[in-house]
């Protein structure tokens, strides 16, 4: 287990363990206990960049999933991004990369909770291959159910990530979009989280091969999976809370075994 540290003034930006979440954000930011003021819906730049060439790769046919209750139980704590490649182990999104893969017991500093609309980041170096791109998630609600009995503990996604490959050359960059239909996930389960790993072949790594970022997307497939509650997966279209609100909590971003540049 990490330790937690106090918030370090804004300019102590080289920091470690747990202390990496909170590099460069006010104390406190989307570590609230306001559910809505912990979206992270930044795109750092990658909204703005030229795209030409997009192609898709559907629901990757080789898929495997599971469901984690103990954060160990994967062995990402040797085989993370930070291990791989410690440009990583900077910034607000590191925790994205340190092989914890649930929130064991730290919460919002273990993941990044976002709307339908989410992320995008630059890598801090060049993709050049990997064995498999991974990721591990959950769904998370403002619903006070009833009774155990009532939780709805898993549900269904349309789930995108965007690979940007910049043209040599140029400013220009063609785009592959990992897309997968009807991903079933783990939902307010007593933080259990849904692990995905998609296994690479020489094909699918020369496709993203030279990604300089990544952007995440989603939407719920179908919003009668909340059936008898009014919900919305798109906090911005809610601005007066009149219906409850979907998340997803991102944990981890893995390419086991990746080369960088």
């Amino acid at each position: 287990m990490k330790k937690i540290y106090a918030v370090l003034p804004l300019l102590a930006l080289i920091l470690v363990g747990c202390r990496k979440t909170e590099e460069a954000f006010e104390a406190g930011r989307y570590n609230s206990s306001d559910f809505d003021q912990n979206y992270y819906v930044e795109w750092n730049g990658v909204k703005e960049l030229e795209i030409g060439k997009i192609s898709t790769i559907s629901n990757p046919f080789k898929i495997s999933t599971g469901i984690i209750n103990d954060g160990k139980e994967y062995g990402f704590e040797v085989r993370n991004l930070i291990k791989e490649e410690d440009k990583f182990s900077y910034g607000y999104l590191s925790k994205l990369y340190d092989g914890r893969l649930r929130c064991d017991g730290l919460t919002t500093r273990s993941r990044v909770q976002l709307n339908k609309t989410g992320y995008a980041t630059f890598f801090p170096k060049e993709y050049r291959g990997s064995e498999s791109f991974a990721f591990a998630l959950r769904g998370g609600t403002t619903i006070n159910y009833a009774s155990e009995e009532a939780r709805i503990r898993s549900v269904k996604i349309d789930a995108t990530f965007k690979f940007y490959i910049r043209i040599e050359g140029t400013n220009t960059y063609d785009r592959v979009d990992m897309v997968f239909n009807d991903l079933q996930i783990s939902s307010d389960n007593g933080g259990s989280t849904t692990y995905v790993e998609v296994p690479f072949d020489e094909g699918t790594v020369e496709k993203i091969n030279g990604a300089d970022a990544m952007s995440f997307e989603y939407s719920l497939t179908d919003l009668s999976q909340y059936s008898g509650y009014d919900i919305t997966d798109d906090y911005t279209s809610d601005p007066n809370k009149e219906k409850e609100h979907f998340s997803i909590m991102l944990y981890e971003i893995l390419f086991p075994g990746s080369r960088w540049y």
